[in-house]
């Protein structure tokens, strides 16, 4: 089931890409360069889809399209990158160490402290 979702999740990213650069090739020509960002709004657009995916991707394309304009920001505005990964099974993986324990490690502290009075 999760190998269709991945599959749909990706038809519908190459679509949205799809639609973005036949705006690139046939409108946004006749319209000439009005973007205050760089990169542009269609390459912030697909560049967002592709590292995020369809949903999230044109959220972040949306947001972008709608501060673009005179009274708002220009400049560089990169698309931002994934918060966390995920492992093979679909669940986030913990890329920090954070939760890591220091079981399984060799250490000085476990070998110059007795079992009851290690620190935990």
């Amino acid at each position: 089931m999760t190998g269709l979702l991945t599959l749909l999740g990706r038809g519908v990213g190459l679509l949205l890409v799809g639609l973005v650069q036949v705006y690139r090739y046939t409108l946004s020509p006749m319209l000439g360069p009005r973007c205050r960002f760089a990169p542009s709004c269609s390459e912030y657009t697909i560049e967002a889809i592709q590292l995020h995916g369809p949903v999230v991707g044109l959220g972040y394309g949306l947001r972008r399209i709608v501060r673009c304009h005179p009274f708002g920001g220009s400049g560089y505005d990169p698309v931002p990158a994934p918060r966390r990964s995920r492992d093979a099974s679909g669940r986030a993986a913990d890329r920090s160490g954070a939760g890591r324990s220091g079981a399984g490690r060799s250490g000085s502290a476990a070998v110059s402290q007795p079992a009851h009075e290690q620190k935990v």
